[in-house]
């Protein structure tokens, strides 16, 4: 459609997407406080932690997807946070500064689960096998690439402060730094 942002900024989509990043985990960190603080329906037991927020494109639908444990109370409390939603919304409005609150539905985040399942899974066969994860070796180890965990740590007495004007690899070679900018 001409006349769209999208059409005369090749990078309205990739802004929008930021923005709409940055809108999620404000959302996220300003509900997980008022579930904190606030949240005293007795339906929502047991520990609950909010693992991301999905926000529509248009900003006015957002599905909190949070983790229970105890497992067993994961149904009632969902229920409970979701009959609460508006008194999560009417605290989202003060404490969060948007055109409009967005709606909320609460959802259980499955994919937890799934994860601490197939970390089970693999302890279980590791045990089964009579390994300990180190004895595991990485297919890049294999090939001689080095992994994050085999990487030589840098010097205790280095600096490795990194200035905003600075690259990572200016950071790390002190050839790199110049005499004409002091905080390099």
């Amino acid at each position: 459609m001409p006349g769209l942002a999208s059409d005369t900024n090749p990078n309205a989509e990739q802004t929008m997407s930021h923005r709409r990043a940055q809108v999620e985990s404000n959302l996220k960190r300003a509900i997980s406080q008022i579930l904190a603080r606030k949240a005293s329906d007795p339906r929502i037991r047991g520990l609950v932690s909010v693992t991301r927020v999905d926000l529509s494109p248009n900003f006015k639908e957002a599905t909190v997807f949070v983790t229970v444990i105890p497992e067993q109370y994961v149904s009632r409390t969902i229920h409970g946070l979701n009959s609460g939603r508006g008194m999560f919304q009417s605290h989202l409005a003060k404490s969060v500064v948007m055109k409009t609150t967005p709606r909320l539905q609460f959802r259980h985040d499955e994919g937890m689960q799934k994860e601490a399942s197939v970390f089970d899974d693999i302890q279980r066969g590791l045990n089964r096998e009579g390994l300990s994860p180190s004895d595991v070796v990485h297919e890049d180890e294999q090939r001689g690439v080095a992994s994050p965990e085999t990487d030589a740590e840098p010097d205790a007495g280095a600096d490795t402060t990194i200035h905003p004007s600075q690259s990572v690899d200016d950071a790390t070679n002190p050839s790199a730094h110049s005499a004409e900018n002091p905080l390099l």
